[in-house]
């Protein structure tokens, strides 16, 4: 399989549907611990539904800026630099580098970061949390010795990534397996195998199915078991064969359930840079929406959610299920409401 060089990032997407009970649930232990970033302070202008990416800087090495994509003509606006330390821990590796971020559901992104070496007893693989104010990235302190791919966060704020391994290329190890990672510890635990170790990307559906994407190809991965299941080829990617090898690269579902995509050359050649996609998720069909041209090397990214279910507060202290606008969580989360993923009831959430 034809990787891109030197590093690589996923990016997985959000799911914004799952069903919600009417009973009124206990109040919560404490308020969302998760952190509401963006629904507190958003200087940059993040907005629920905005398709946002990572792409690749030769002064860092890595993929760590991060911009903004219009999905009608695929043009790419610069929005920060992740701050996150850089260097390896070893001779032969490459430096800490992220391979993907997903947006919560509150807005707060999070993401996995690795040290990818040509040594396997160097490589490394963390989660942590980016500050969507000034872009820094806050590591938790485990440390599993395996790649991961990029990760997605389902509707109820479950954060599911991939054991990521390109044989190819020999400096990029980890495994087959799905990986589920508590937010509030980091903690990985592991969940089954997927079959595949080179996935480019993950994103859930509204309906709560993870989707994987690897060689131009669709599958869907169950998360109680980790098995991966082929859906189709994605066929119509602009330049998929040579010179340039086009591969999509990451996916995310957007607030109509329409998968989007992005790709990328094997050599960072292409002269109009990475293709934005949507795709079929029945025959595959990919219809070019146009091209980045201000991000020549767009990898993983996600779509912000338009909405987020709450437990609402009501005035007798009881709290109901109920969907809100991203755009109003700053209010209900003054008001005492919280979102799945915090302490106490989540609204039919496991």
């Amino acid at each position: 399989m034809k990787k891109i060089y030197l590093a690589l990032s996923l990016v997985v997407v959000i799911a914004v549907g799952i069903g919600c009970s009417h009973d009124d649930p206990a109040a919560p232990e404490s308020a969302s611990p998760i952190g509401g970033d963006l629904a507190k302070a958003n200087p940059h202008g993040l907005r629920p539904d905005g398709y946002y990416s990572m792409f690749f800087t030769e002064e860092t090495g890595s993929y760590s800026e991060f911009s903004l994509i219009d999905p009608h003509d695929g043009e790419a606006d610069f929005v920060w630099r992740l701050q996150f330390p850089l260097g390896g821990d070893g001779e032969n590796s490459f430096g800490w580098t992220p391979f993907g971020f997903a947006f919560d559901v509150d807005g707060t992104m999070y993401m996995t970061q690795n040290i990818i070496a040509f040594d396997p007893a160097e490589v490394r693989s963390q989660f942590a949390r980016v500050d969507s104010e000034t872009g820094e990235v806050f590591s938790y302190d485990p440390i599993v010795d395996f790649n991961t791919s990029g990760g997605d966060i389902d509707a109820c704020g479950n954060f599911y990534v991939c054991g990521f391994q390109v044989d190819a290329l020999g400096y990029i190890w980890g495994n087959d397996s799905l990986w589920q990672v508590d937010k509030m510890t980091g903690e990985f635990t592991e969940i089954g195998p997927t079959g595949h170790t080179n996935w480019m990307d993950l994103a859930f559906d509204r309906d709560g199915t993870l989707w994987g994407t690897f060689d131009n190809e669709l599958y869907v991965i169950d998360t109680e078991t980790g098995a991966s299941s082929f859906v189709t080829e994605i066929h119509g990617v602009p330049d998929a064969g040579e010179p340039h090898f086009m591969e999509v690269m990451s996916i995310a579902f957007d607030k109509h359930d329409q998968l989007l995509g992005t790709g990328l050359t094997v050599y960072f050649d292409h002269p109009e840079g990475s293709p934005v996609m949507s795709i079929d998720v029945t025959t595959g069909e990919a219809t070019l929406l146009g091209y980045s041209q201000t991000v020549l090397a767009n990898h993983g990214g996600d779509i912000m959610p338009n909405r987020v279910k709450i437990a609402h507060r009501e005035s007798d202290g009881s709290y109901s299920c109920q969907w809100i606008g991203m755009r109003a969580l700053e209010a209900h989360l003054a008001h005492g409401d919280y979102v799945p993923g915090s302490a106490g009831h989540d609204c039919d959430c496991p």
